[in-house]
């Protein structure tokens, strides 16, 4: 299988902190949810991985701005995997999906009392 390099318009490949981590956690996902529905090809999968990756990785530079953290974006996608259980809804699915569990994980604005008790993470700043 393939796996995406990270490039920049300079050419050089750089090497962003996550490595290759957030595309094997795509992977994961897509072999969980793509088996639910029957065998998907090799060819299918690398292309769907390298397109959520993407999603993923603004994700991981948001993650690590506010959290130091770009591994909550690989456990939200396993936990995904994990929870999803109807057929391959897509990218628009996947990204929407993500965006909600991150906006959860990694609150982006202040988190006032009535809040508080709904986001236990924010008890432990």
């Amino acid at each position: 299988m393939s796996e995406p390099r990270d490039t920049t318009a300079s050419g050089p490949t750089t090497q962003r902190p996550w490595g290759r981590g957030l595309y094997y956690a795509c992977l994961r996902f897509l072999r969980v949810v793509l088996w639910r529905q029957g065998a998907a090809s090799d060819d299918l999968v690398d292309s769907l991985a390298a397109e959520l990756t993407s999603v993923a990785e603004e994700y991981a530079e948001w993650a690590i701005e506010q959290r130091g953290d770009w591994e909550i974006v690989s456990r939200a996608i396993d936990y995904m995997a994990m929870k999803h259980d109807g057929p391959w809804q897509g990218k628009t699915w996947f990204e929407n999906t993500l965006r909600v569990l991150m906006e959860l994980a990694v609150p982006n604005s202040g988190i006032d009392d009535r809040v508080q008790h709904f986001l236990p993470i924010s008890n432990a700043a």
